[in-house]
């Protein structure tokens, strides 16, 4: 996360261009999810590194032919009929195509990071120790929801648990073995030796905090404003160039200039 946090916080964990509304974000966002200082601000940059700036970078690679490549008369059936219309929708369309994969993404990060775990690769997605003499292990294999995955796949996921707790009870450990949706999954259940966790009892689970997953729900309008805040800025630079392509001098798009 090294080259997000440069440019959300500075070393001493501020941003440097509003050290306040920095400070203000993490305090908020770890006090309501009851998280400490670090891992508060680890969740808010894991934000910005798997949300913000990915899609940050699909709309610097937005170009004025791509806009202008879209259908005309879907955007004229929308009522859609200047410049900065065409733009920010052209630009909302990218958003919404690409935001369930990147919170998907950003979701998992928070997981790792609210569990204490880690990332082990081969077969888990994540890893949680417990202390003890039976040195208990929870491996997980996470989904963002119930239908990310067929069948075929979720057995699949479920096998490469099983190997990945073979080498770890090789080494006479005790391994529990779960499938974690991050959500829309409303029951708990036993599949061939491996629970699938409801969404809400995933996050209960892997926190120890009842409620956390409603809780990380509302925490997204404060995120939100990083969202926003950075993704805006883009879209001005964006419109001017497709006005100038396919605008006219009112702002309006040209039909002479449109691909009928």
């Amino acid at each position: 996360m090294d080259e997000a946090q440069g440019r959300l916080v500075s070393a001493d964990g501020l941003d440097p261009g509003d050290e306040d509304a920095t400070r203000r974000t993490v305090a908020a966002v770890g006090e309501l999810l009851g998280l400490e200082a670090d891992e508060a601000r680890q969740v808010v940059v894991a934000f910005v590194e798997f949300v913000v700036e990915p899609l940050e970078r699909k709309l610097r690679d937005l170009k004025p032919a791509n806009v202008g490549r879209k259908n005309p008369f879907v955007y004229a059936a929308l009522g859609i009929t200047s410049v900065e219309e065409l733009t920010q929708r052209a630009a909302a369309d990218i958003t919404s195509s690409s935001i369930e994969g990147l919170v998907g993404n950003w979701l998992e990060e928070v997981a790792v990071v609210v569990s204490g775990g880690l990332k082990p690769g081969g077969g888990a997605d994540l890893q949680v120790d417990h202390p003890g003499p039976e040195r208990r292990v929870d491996l997980y294999a996470l989904q963002s929801t119930t239908n990310t995955k067929n069948s075929k796949g979720r057995k699949g996921d479920e096998a490469s648990l099983k190997k990945s707790a073979d080498v770890l009870r090789a080494q006479r450990r005790s391994v529990d073995l779960f499938v974690g949706y991050l959500f829309g999954r409303r029951n708990t259940t036993v599949l061939r030796g491996v629970t699938h966790l409801s969404s809400r009892e995933f996050w209960d689970r892997i926190t120890g905090q009842e409620g956390f997953q409603k809780r990380l729900y509302q925490a997204m309008p404060l995120l939100a404003l990083l969202l926003a805040g950075r993704l805006n800025s883009d879209w001005g630079a964006l419109t001017e160039a497709v006005g100038k392509q396919f605008g006219d001098r009112d702002g309006n798009l040209d039909p002479t200039k449109v691909r009928l």
